[in-house]
């Protein structure tokens, strides 16, 4: 005769058969996980960007001349210089947070104020940053993630390539306006040597010639630098629009990566002061 198993021989069979089918039901959930696409390049190009676009306030930069001396001090940049600076790292700060998967804050635009403070700088510049920000706000809307982030970047594309070059363009225009300064301090300077009796004052003008000299030099090799970081800039944004249909594969993620170090090799020198 057949023995039965008991009931509670039979028990932990059928405890154990909810936790199977729990583990079952969640083995898909992993592998889809395991298969998400990954924006990670997409991600650090972009938040690198922002901090190489940002970090350098392009502002003043010569040094004071002698009290007393009569010459003018040291012009501050263009705000509207700044307020462009300020737009472009936003928006890569904001293609670094979808690649993220992150959601944007921006219910309304962010660039209202932004814009009417670059048109003192550049008409092209101020509305490539009002269609950004009405981007930002519309991606906000929708609630934009990452596999939206594409369709993001290829509609900003336009206007961020406008904006590099409106602020390249604004950013080169200083140019003109230093060389000026430096020529009219080189002939005050010249002038007082000439016609001064004291030997210890026109000593003092000569070492304020020589530093004020330096800071002209430096604000300008400053400047070229900073036009290398926006032509990456534009070269690694337009490589993302370029690619945005396979920004996961592993030869674009290598793209994405190289662009990313050339990146920090040109704004590395503006980090440490020793641009030129």
């Amino acid at each position: 005769m057949t023995t039965r198993p008991s009931r509670t021989a039979m028990a932990p069979r059928r405890r154990a058969r909810p936790a199977l089918w729990a583990s079952l039901a969640a083995a898909p959930l992993m592998l889809a996980a395991c298969n998400a696409p990954d924006y990670t390049p997409v991600r650090d190009w972009a938040a690198t960007a922002s901090l190489a676009v940002d970090e350098p306030r392009m502002a003043g930069g010569s040094v004071a001349p002698p009290p007393g001396t009569g010459l003018p001090a040291s012009r501050p940049a263009e705000d509207g210089i700044l307020a462009m600076q300020e737009a472009l790292a936003t928006y890569l700060q904001a293609l670094a947070t979808l690649a993220s998967d992150g959601v944007l804050p921006y219910r309304e635009s962010p660039f209202v104020q932004l814009a009417t403070r670059a048109e003192a700088a550049s008409t092209p510049g101020a509305q490539a940053i009002t269609a950004l920000g009405l981007l930002l706000r519309r991606a906000t809307h929708y609630n934009a993630r990452a596999p939206e982030m594409r369709d993001n970047i290829r509609a900003a594309d336009p206007q961020v390539q406008a904006l590099v070059a409106a602020l390249r363009e604004a950013v080169a225009r200083q140019e003109a306006g230093e060389a000026a300064a430096r020529r009219e301090a080189a002939a005050f300077y010249a002038e007082v040597e000439a016609n001064g009796r004291d030997a210890a004052a026109q000593q003092a003008l000569r070492e304020w010639a020589r530093e004020r000299d330096a800071a002209f030099a430096a604000e300008a090799a400053r400047r070229l630098g900073y036009g290398q970081v926006l032509a990456r800039v534009a070269e690694g944004h337009a490589l993302l629009k370029a690619r945005a249909s396979r920004m996961t594969r592993l030869d674009v993620v290598q793209e994405v990566r190289a662009a990313e170090a050339e990146l920090r090799r040109a704004a590395q020198p503006l980090r440490t002061g020793s641009a030129g």
